[in-house]
């Protein structure tokens, strides 16, 4: 059995640092699901993990990483940073849309973005109120000449989707786990969201898209996801067994989100 730290949403950019906890046992790795900082920033928490921990650490962006941030630069500025963290002996993996393997378990991660049709008879609503109530589109940068906006999101979640659907389809002889930032059911989005009104509603689109049905028919022991700080937890039944699917993010400053730093899935 493999034994994973789990952490999302650590919004490092709020915070005055994130202590690291002393865990029991050791781990085989260390997964985090997006949003650990921004503009460049967003791999000190995993050097400092891979430090403490001595095993791999695995990362994908959340919708924050960019932030400040031009995408085309960002990039190559992160792959010089990974150059450098394994100079130094430390083995830092991050995810666009790939695979890697840990103690036999396989991880896919990927951002995920959302498709706006979660819930499908207000999706012209959704567009306009995730165009006006979202940050991403005024702070990330996809070129110099060109910002992020709602055409690029929705490009980026079809190739995040056909990425993790193609990973999923490779044969591997173990159990397997999916790590996206974003939402992937519409049963995680927190009750509260969706009956407040109905601008309320349509805005959970920018957090879930409603993927169940196609989700139910891979083999995924445990699908890790966050971006809205809720900590929802389900269990669905799929086609080869339980799917689990796990939140563990810390969110703002001020929320009180029921985070925990030591939480370990056990694969």
């Amino acid at each position: 059995m493999a034994r994973f730290l789990v952490w999302s949403d650590l919004h490092d950019e709020f915070w005055e640092g994130f202590d690291l906890p002393d865990l029991p046992a050791p781990v085989d790795g260390v997964l985090i699901a997006g949003d650990t900082h921004t503009m460049g920033r967003h791999l000190d928490i995993p050097a400092r993990a891979a430090r403490k921990y001595g095993c791999p650490v695995v990362v994908i962006w959340g919708n924050h990483e960019p932030y400040g941030s031009i995408w085309s630069e960002l990039l190559p500025e992160e792959d010089r940073q990974l150059a450098e963290l394994r100079t130094d002996g430390l083995d830092i993996r991050v995810l666009h849309g790939a695979a890697t393997e840990i103690a036999g378990v396989r991880i896919i991660g990927a951002p995920l973005w959302t498709d706006l049709k979660l819930f499908p008879e207000i999706e012209g609503l959704a567009w306009g109120t995730v165009s006006d109530c979202l940050m991403d589109y005024q702070r990330i940068g996809v070129t110099p000449k060109r910002m992020f906006c709602m055409h690029t999101m929705l490009d980026h979640h079809a190739m995040d989707k056909a990425a993790i659907w193609d990973a999923l389809r490779q044969p591997h002889d173990g159990p397997t786990v999916v790590m996206t930032h974003h939402i992937p059911i519409r049963q995680l989005v927190h009750p509260a969201r969706e009956f407040v009104n109905e601008r309320q509603r349509a805005l959970c689109a920018a957090f879930a898209s409603d993927l169940w049905a196609e989700i139910k028919g891979f083999d995924i022991h445990t699908w890790i996801c966050g971006h809205s700080h809720d900590n929802e937890s389900w269990t669905g039944r799929g086609k080869h067994g339980p799917i689990r699917f796990v939140m563990n993010g810390r969110g703002y400053p001020g929320e009180e989100v029921e985070f925990d730093p030591a939480f370990v899935l056990e694969v």
